[in-house]
């Protein structure tokens, strides 16, 4: 330890390495582990820089809560694989590094720890399929006022399926001129996104949710379930409990609205998400840089898809991932489509080095899907 424990004017080294505690570490910092960070913190506050081996000390590998005394480290070099503490908490973790342990390397890129994402979720067509075995999906979207929602939440859906595309609203023209394929009117449907840009009232959204199909509830439809009080709750809750799934997928303004505060106030992204989920009885995806996909039930893992570019922070891509979400939703309900399909999100905002918009990003969708697909079949992630 330093001769004046916390003090700037000891002795500082060229380089503090952070190896105090890896992931089996519960709890705050304490006894000597925490007299140890004390020690060096000065130095650290100082501009010594920090290397962490395997993460923080004092930071939650899978959660992403962090000590208060931990210390900020300039670049992480990780094992095995990236943990969800190493995207959560990003200004605490630096630059991070994976090495391997004998582990695959395409498998140490994904997250969460112990989880690939791959296109074995995807819904790909067999040899006697047709437009209505991968799931049909109808989208409830757009308005006289944005019928730029509709288009892109069907975009969205039409590049990630193969299978037949409803829509439902006020901007049938403007869709079928995008989307000639697309089938207009209320039908067959096994997934239903609600929402983007159509001002949902309360009662049209208990109309839907009292379906038997699966339902992407988005946008305005999420304002719906802040204002509906606990008649939209008991529905949601008794969807959960009928097995069919619901996801919700606010940004954190729409977080707030339903939940009275802001994910910044939990101890985590992942603990914001969890409550939601929990309070509702639905499959959560709380967007975000970092976004993260939890279901209701506790021993379920957090999902979690680091942003690989911001570019698709913009105008309508919300609307466009509701629409790969429903499309493979319909095809496979469960949880781990819903990450899936953000993934693929992600990847094909990582296809651009500059500005796009929202549009461009639903066009590179399919391209994305192909990729994912094709390292399935060739064995990795």
């Amino acid at each position: 330890m330093l001769d004046s424990p916390g003090a700037v004017g000891a002795f500082c080294p060229d380089l503090i390495v952070d190896g105090l505690l890896g992931i089996g570490a519960e709890g705050p910092l304490r006894g000597f582990v925490r007299e140890v960070i004390d020690d060096v913190a000065g130095c650290a506050a100082a501009g010594t820089p920090v290397l962490a081996v395997d993460l923080p000390s004092g930071a939650d590998p899978m959660g992403g809560a962090v000590d208060p005394a931990t210390l900020v480290a300039q670049r992480t070099v990780t094992f095995g694989g990236v943990k969800p503490v190493h995207v959560l908490r990003r200004s605490v973790c630096g630059r991070v590094v994976c090495r391997g342990l004998g582990i695959d390397e395409q498998l140490r890129r994904e997250l969460p720890w112990g989880l690939s994402v791959d296109g074995g979720c995807w819904p790909v067509p067999g040899e006697e399929s047709n437009k209505y075995t991968g799931g049909v999906v109808s989208v409830y979207a757009g308005s006289s006022a944005y019928p730029g929602a509709a288009v892109l939440a069907v975009a969205g859906a039409v590049r990630a399926t193969s299978s037949m595309v409803r829509y439902v609203g006020q901007c049938a023209q403007q869709v079928l001129s995008a989307f000639p394929s697309v089938v207009v009117g209320a039908g067959r449907s096994d997934c239903v996104v609600v929402g983007p840009g159509n001002s949902t009232a309360v009662g049209d959204l208990l109309d839907v949710l009292q379906r038997d199909v699966s339902v992407v509830v988005d946008a305005d439809a999420l304002t719906a379930i802040a204002s509906g009080g606990d008649p939209v709750r008991e529905v949601l809750r008794e969807r959960y409990r009928a097995g069919l799934l619901t996801v919700l997928t606010p940004h954190d303004g729409e977080f707030e609205r339903i939940m009275g505060s802001s994910p910044s106030h939990y101890v985590s992204r992942v603990d914001a998400a969890r409550a939601l989920a929990q309070e509702f009885g639905a499959c959560v995806l709380l967007k975000g840089h970092t976004t993260v996909v939890v279901s209701p039930g506790d021993h379920q893992p957090a999902l979690i898809i680091p942003s690989q570019s911001s570019w698709a922070a913009t105008p309508g891509s919300g609307d466009v991932l509701s629409g790969v979400l429903a499309a493979v939703v319909a095809a496979q309900p469960r949880v781990e489509s819903v990450a899936v399909a953000a993934y693929a999100h992600a990847l094909a905002a990582s296809s651009f080095d500059a500005p796009c918009d929202a549009r461009q990003l639903a066009d590179a969708i399919s391209p994305a899907v192909a990729e994912i697909v094709a390292r399935w079949r060739r064995g990795g992630s």
